[in-house]
Parts: structure tokens; sequence; C-alpha cells
């Protein structure tokens, strides 16, 4: 009987040997390997020089990055919690039952997300055109000047979060109305017994029992605003002056344009540490409402 137990486990060890090997090839080496790169002065073709640190002290006192990673801050300080607000009240009124032609509102929130993130970002970009774009264009006609969405430092981070927000609010809609729908309705019908209005049951009812996919919400759109690339990149270049670029385009143009891949690698370590406290702070934050 033990060795025929013996000979079960080495099965199974079997079976998930495939995954094990793709897991340990593409996820864990390159890991390992971007660490141990961060430690390293190379630019693609010379002999690596082990330097330690000092790709991560360059970096502490690089302007640049510093700035790069405080436009990456604001398009998480507006975009997460607007996103969150939005989500939840896009998921509120496809839920209710006098909506009318529900599943055409269903399909029109949700269809930005099918749209290729790179055509969202051109179509913004040609959109808020400084001369030519139909935003101007549609502001001139009600007598407001033209708002340099693209060229001005002010506005570019601004134009970003127009972008990422109507790409991603039916995503995160559809996620919420998930989580709406799983309550017991039950409990609505209690409260309306008992005087409770609308506004009571959302606040009483709703939010509390939302709070889980309300954190999943929060932490996973964190993540993504945090490692924004795409959109940025297409629509401003990280321009004016650097004032768009993000902190994954920093990586990518000390990565791949000046070829300092040590430093590209040292950056890319410091937007995960970053990602990684924010990502625990809001579990801890969420739970700690959960246990209240």
């Amino acid at each position: 009987m033990r060795a025929r137990t013996l000979d079960n486990r080495n099965y199974g060890y079997l079976f998930i040997l495939p995954f094990t090997l793709v897991f340990l090839i593409f996820n864990v080496y390159p890991i390992g390997y971007s660490f141990f790169l961060s430690l390293q002065h190379w630019n693609g073709f010379t002999k690596m020089e082990y330097v330690g640190f000092r790709g991560y002290e360059i970096l502490i006192g690089d302007p640049r990055f510093w700035r790069d990673l405080l436009n990456t801050l604001y398009l998480f300080i507006i975009n997460v919690p607007l996103m969150v607000i939005l989500s939840l009240v896009g998921a509120v009124i496809l839920d209710s039952p006098e909506l009318p032609l529900k599943n055409l509102f269903m399909s029109i929130y949700l269809f930005p997300y099918f749209v290729p993130l790179v055509v969202v970002s051109a179509i913004f970009g040609l959109m808020m055109g400084t001369d030519y774009g139909i935003l101007n264009q549609i502001l001139g006609l009600v007598g407001i000047p033209h708002i340099p969405w693209l060229i001005s430092a002010a506005w570019s981070k601004n134009a970003i979060l127009v972008a990422l927000i109507w790409r991603w609010v039916g995503y995160w809609t559809l996620v919420s109305l998930a989580g709406l729908q799983s309550i017991d309705k039950n409990l609505y019908e209690a409260a309306i017994i008992d005087g409770a209005g609308r506004i009571r049951m959302f606040l009483r009812i709703t939010i509390p029992l939302m709070r889980p996919v309300l954190l999943f919400v929060f932490v996973l759109n964190s993540i993504g605003t945090l490692q924004a690339f795409d959109t940025p990149y297409i629509m401003t270049g990280g321009g004016p002056l650097q004032s768009s670029e993000t902190s994954v385009m920093y990586i990518y143009y000390y990565g791949f344009t000046y070829f300092k891949f040590g430093q590209a690698a040292a950056a890319s370590w410091i937007v995960f540490i970053v990602i990684l406290i924010i990502s625990i702070l809001q579990l801890r934050a969420g739970r700690g409402q959960a246990d209240r």
C-alpha cells in the first residue's frame, strides 16, 4: 500500500511538471535575472561589469526618475478612486429594473474594453489635437478656446486620464455588476419593509457587501495604472518636457533607447517595490474595514 501511494504521488508530480517548468522558465528566471542585471553595467553589446547597487544610487539622484514616478502617482491618485466610483455607479444603473434597453446599455458600456488599447490611444490622440481635434472643434462651436490637450504640461496627464477611464470603466463596471447581483435581494426587501429609503439601503447594504469586490477593483486597477505605458507613449510620447512620462516609459527609454539595461532593471525593481507597498496597504485597509 505504501509503495502504491508513493507511485501515485510520483504520477502527480509528473502532471504538474509542465506547469512548473513553464513557471520557472518564464516567471522565476526572468525575475531573478532582472535583479542580477540591476547590479550590472551593460549596454547589451559589451561585457557585463558588476557595479553592485550603484544603479540604484544613480536612480535616487536622478530628477527625471522622480518626476516620472510623480507623474505615475498622479495618474494613480486621480484614476483609481474615480474608476471605482464610476464603476459602482454604472453597476447600480445597469442593475436597476427600471432601466429600458438594459442589454443595449450594457453592450455600449462594455464596448470600449474590446477596442485594443493602442487603437484607443491613437484615436484619443487624434481627437485631442490642438488645431484639428474634434474635441476642440466642438468647444470652438460654443465659444470655448482650444485646449492644448497634448502639448501642455498642465493638460497632458489629464488627457491620458480621459483615455484610460473611457477604455477601462466598462470592464470594471461589469466586475462591480457581478458583485452587486450576488447580493441577496431579500435584504433589500426586508429593509423596504422596515421603511428604509434607497440612499440608506445603498449606504447600509450595498456598500458594505460590495467591499470585497470594490477592493478587488481598487487593487487591480491600481496595479494597472502604476504600469501605464501604451496610452501615454502613443498619445504624448511622455511630453511635453516629460510632463506625462511614466515610470514604465522611463524603464523603456533607458533600456531600449539609451541601452542602459542595468539602470532600467534597477528602475523596474523600484517600481515593483512601490506597487507592492501600495497593494499591501490597500489590502490591509480593506481587511480592516471588513473586520469592522
